[in-house]
């Protein structure tokens, strides 16, 4: 048996022991740094306060009416697709884009291609709409299936697109507000370690 004092004096642990003193600080520093919220490591964001009402919350507005999805909004939103997603025409994708969805981007950036819009390699053909979330007169939302040019390592897609009616009369015109892909949870596969 090794008694205390020979311990102390291994080798090994004098080896160690500045090391692990080192460890121990460096712990002690961090904890003290994000306690104490030196050098603004902790969120320092202000909380906003809410304040208490006795009247009744708000509810959002329904979007109206459903009817069916019309070819129009059919139509807008391939020739949509293949403008901006395919970027196949920026300028002719800058036009059928909603101001909301162009928010912080000038006419000269979109068309570099330095824009949201998420590109995908299709050819000329929009793949099917999935679901239809909602359509009312003046709004409509679903999921298109995007197919890739060639077949490879690209795997269809599915993306949600949301258009708007803007303008009235026979003066309207639907634009695209919302593009953005379907994410899917990948599921392990049993069969793959076997």
């Amino acid at each position: 048996m090794i008694a205390p004092s020979d311990a102390l004096s291994s080798r090994r642990l004098r080896f160690w022991l500045p090391w692990i003193s080192a460890l121990i600080f460096v712990a002690g520093l961090v904890t003290f740094l994000i306690v104490y919220n030196v050098g603004g490591i902790r969120n320092t964001s202000k909380s906003v306060p809410t304040k208490l009402t006795n009247k009744p919350a708000q509810q959002p507005q329904p979007l109206g009416r459903k009817v069916p999805l019309s070819k129009e909004v059919r139509d807008t939103a391939a020739r949509w697709i293949i403008a901006s997603v395919a970027r196949a025409n920026l300028a002719k994708s800058w036009d059928m884009t909603a101001p909301d969805l162009r928010r912080g981007f000038t006419r000269k950036e979109w068309l570099t291609g330095s824009n949201p819009i998420i590109p995908y390699p299709l050819g000329n053909s929009v793949g099917g709409i999935v679901r239809i979330n909602w359509s009312t007169r003046k709004d409509a939302s679903f999921e298109v299936t995007l197919v890739p040019k060639k077949r490879g390592s690209i795997k269809p897609q599915d993306f949600f697109i949301n258009l708007r009616r803007y303008g009235t009369g026979s003066s309207h015109r639907w634009l695209v507000y919302y593009w953005g892909p379907r994410e899917y949870v990948a599921v392990p596969d049993a069969n793959a370690s076997r």
